[in-house]
Parts: structure tokens; sequence; C-alpha cells
């Protein structure tokens, strides 16, 4: 009832003002106040409000004796401002990507600036040595507090777990006493500790590999902690070398052996990155070899970098991580280089089609073949001819042999090699085989008579249709034998003579 509303809002009013005054009687002390305090256990005379705030720090210091000191009232409460959270993404952003630089490459004296300096400069977690901006050892900070929350914090992230550590652990931790540290801070912490420290580990959410650690990331991880976990790993030389060597080999790059900062991460990156750049034929071909195949089907279903490179990788293979190691990766390296010549293989495939299907003179080469047997048809071929724009890239001149048949098939199926799928190399051998037929059968209505046709062409037919003849008269003396061909070349000279 609009009418209703006022009366009902100066009832409130009232009410509240009426709580009010009942708490202040039992909060705030007196000589008449009525309201005995006891600490401990112990009454305590408490006279003035005074002497109850100085009590009450006593206690608080008692309770938390080891609660850091940062000097930012912006970021040091339960739940801070929506703009300040918008600055504190701002310096998560800076923690995690600009890592090395002076105040995190931040400028200007922004909120953002001004957290960096007094949480993580000023507390000498981030500090400049030797020209160089890094994170302190926790042992190298003066304030013994400050240490010890730091180390508390590299534990978390380098203490191997044979299951994964719930975030939630650490924050409960570091709100609880001792420390007795705001929510508003965990984002901050969490992700100095993550790039200073988490060189071993890989972060879930929902069981899932998390690929990309970023600044929204940071902030569901302390809003939900529960549904994320981190996996600390126990590694051995043998197999920090491993890893090594995958990402060498899967990046290109010779990374320096003593660089091992997140290991995990930058190693299941290479692999993820080479993946990426594979032809699409890759991705459903069945022309692999068996362990070919279950590499690249678990590159690609498997969200885990540790189940992919340590579990997987060597499953694969058969081998151990010490065998692989032993190896230089020569196992994995093979089955890489079979899955990234997918593409070459079909265009070894294609070629022989079309040196098949043109029946080339033996050690005559594709790209002289494919041009002498087009430039001959070519003539008696109508100018709209279906055919006839593949024989026109047939006669082009060609670096390789590689060009040459891309371009083929790129006229032939309007698709060039690096798209294709398994189904179309059989496409394309129908597709070839189907035109090369059709474009000989226009001999048959060619007009040969003399002073027709140009001497060159004629001579050049003559020679493929010769060249045809032999194999094709080969392979029927292969069949039915010596005798059968010698009586069908009769049969064929007397009809000839007639």
């Amino acid at each position: 009832d609009p009418l209703a509303l006022p009366e009902v809002r100066q009832m409130l009013d009232d009410a509240q003002l009426n709580l009010h005054g009942l708490l202040e009687r039992l909060t705030i002390p007196g000589e008449n106040s009525g309201v005995n305090w006891f600490i401990n256990g112990q009454e305590v005379s408490i006279p003035a409000p005074k002497m109850l705030s100085r009590i009450l720090s006593g206690i608080m210091k008692m309770v938390f004796p080891k609660t850091p000191k940062f000097k930012n009232d912006m970021i040091v409460r339960k739940k801070p401002s929506g703009p300040v959270v918008n600055s504190r993404k701002k310096l998560i952003l800076g923690i995690l990507e600009r890592h090395g630089q002076e105040i995190f490459g931040i400028t200007g004296n922004f909120p953002d600036a001004s957290m960096a300096r007094t949480i993580l400069i000023g507390s000498g977690i981030y500090r400049e040595s030797n020209g160089a901006w890094s994170y302190a050892a926790p042992d190298e900070l003066k304030d013994p507090v400050m240490s010890e929350l730091w180390e508390r914090i590299r534990l978390f992230f380098t203490d191997p777990a044979e299951h994964g550590k719930s975030p939630s652990d650490l924050f409960d931790n570091l709100a609880s006493p001792p420390y007795g540290i705001r929510p508003a801070l965990f984002p901050i912490l969490f992700a100095a500790g993550f790039k200073a420290h988490a060189h071993m580990t890989s972060l879930l959410r929902d069981g899932a590999y998390v690929p990309d650690i970023l600044p929204t990331t940071i902030e569901a991880i302390c809003k939900e902690p529960d549904r994320h976990s981190v996996q600390v790993l126990s590694l051995d030389k043998k197999s920090k070398e491993y890893l090594e060597l995958l990402r060498a080999d899967f990046s290109g790059q010779v990374v320096a052996q003593a660089d091992e900062a997140d290991l995990i991460g930058t190693s299941y990156e290479a692999i993820m990155a080479w993946s990426r750049q594979l032809p699409p034929a890759v991705a459903t071909t069945r022309r692999l070899s068996k362990p070919s195949l279950a590499f690249r089907n678990a590159t690609q279903r498997t969200q885990d970098p540790v189940k992919l490179m340590l579990e997987d990788f060597p499953e694969v293979t058969s081998l151990s991580i010490s065998d692989l190691v032993a190896q230089e990766l020569g196992t994995l390296s093979s089955i890489k280089n079979e899955i990234e010549n997918v593409v070459n293989a079909y265009r070894i495939e294609a070629c022989g089609i079309v040196a098949q299907s043109l029946k080339l003179r033996e050690g005559e080469s594709l790209l002289e073949g494919c041009k002498r047997w087009s430039e001959c048809y070519l003539p008696i071929l109508e100018k709209r001819d279906a055919g006839r724009p593949v024989l026109v890239r047939m006669s082009n001149t060609y670096d390789n042999e590689s060009r040459l048949i891309d371009s083929i098939a790129d006229a032939l199926l309007q698709k060039t090699i690096t798209r294709w799928e398994d189904a179309d190399l059989k496409r394309f051998s129908l597709a070839f085989r189907d035109l090369a037929a059709t474009v000989e059968l226009k001999l048959i209505s060619a007009d040969f008579s003399e002073g027709s046709m140009d001497p060159t062409l004629k001579d050049g037919l003559t020679a493929i249709l010769r060249n045809r003849l032999q194999k094709d008269l080969n392979t029927f003396a292969e069949l039915a034998g010596r005798e059968e061909l010698e009586r069908l070349l009769d049969i064929v000279a007397k009809q000839d003579r007639k």
C-alpha cells in the first residue's frame, strides 16, 4: 500500500534507534552501565571506552600475532569496491604477463600501481636486485612475519601432494590465526605465488586443465576455490630432461636447461601450438601407424598436461621416460614426423596416380610428362571442354612436383591437398583417371588426314600412343602369354593390309 509505506519506514527507523541504544548499553563501558566484562574467564573492570579499545587491540595481537602490515586501506578489507576490483585485475595482469619489469610495467599513480607498491614491493616480496626485478626468496625478506607468510605460500605451490591441493586450504590458513589476512588480498598473493613458485604445477578447474591463466582465472579461483585444484609434481632428473626435450622438439627451439620455470606449462603449450598448426587432415586421417594414431588421439582428447606427457606419451611408445631420454625422443620424433608428413604422403600418392594414369615413359619426370601430355591433347579439346582447365594447369611450368600436383588437385577438386581428407585422395584418383580416359577418347574423332594436324603435335601424340601401346601390350603378354600377343599383332597387321 503506497500510503502505508512512509509510516512503515518511520516505524523501522524508530526500531533501529531503540536497538542501537540497547546495544550501546552492552558495548560501551561505563561505571553505571550494569555490564560485566570477562577476558579468558576473568572479570575485568573497564570504566571507559578508551580502555576497551586498548584491551581489544591487545586481544587481537594475541590472536593474530603474525598479521602482515600492508599499508593500503583500499584493498586491506573483506570486500573491496568495484573500481578497486578492476584495479586489482590490472595489477594481476601485470604480475602474470610483465614479470621482470619495474612495478610490473604499471605507470602512473593509479590504484593498481598503489597496490603493487604497498602489497608486493613495500613488503619486499618483489624487489630489484642487480638491476633486475624479481621475486625474493622467503629467507631474503627482512620482516620475519612476511618471510613466514611468503614461505607458506611457496610451500603450497612447491610441496608435492598425491592428489591436487585445494586453494581453499591456503585461503583458510591465511585468513585464520595467526595471520588474519583479509580476503581482498588473496588474488594478489595467489597470483604472485603462482608466478614466483609454480614451476612444476598444473591448475585444474572441475578436473579439467586450465591452459591460460588470466586475471579472471585468478579472481575465479579466489571466488570459487573448491572448484579448483593445484597439482604439484615431484619430478626427478630424468623427467625434467624429458620435458625439456619435449619442449625443444615441439617448439623447434633449444631452451636453456637451467630454465625450469613452468616446465609443465611451457612444454604442454609447445605441443598444443604444434598441434594447432597441423593441416586439417591430421585430425581425421586413418592413414597413420597405430602408435601415431594413438599419439594423435591423445593430443586431441587429453586436457591434463601431466597425464598427456608423463603417462600417455610413454604408453604410446611402449617406452619408459628414461628410455625416451636415452634415445633423445627418437621414437616420439618419428611419430611426430609421420604426422607432419600426412599431406606429403597424399602428394606422393597423387603423383603416382597421375603418372600411372598417363602411363609415362620409364624414367620420365612427372613435370615433363604432364607438360608433354597436356600440350599434345589441348589442341584437340574444345574451349568449353570440362577437362581443359586441368590440362592448362598441367601445361604450366612449376618449380617442383608438389606445386604441380597441388595445382592439378585445385583445378580438379577445387580443393588444395593441404585441405584434403582421406576420402579426397580416392575422389582425386577416380576424377583424374576419368579425365585422362575422357581426353584420350577425343582421338577417335580427331582428324588425322594429311595436312590437317600440326606435324609437331602429330609426332607428340604418336609418341604418347606408342608408349601407351607398348605398356598395354606388355601387360597383355604377362596375362595371356607371348604367343597370344604375337597372334593378336598378326590379326591387327592382316586387318591393316585389308
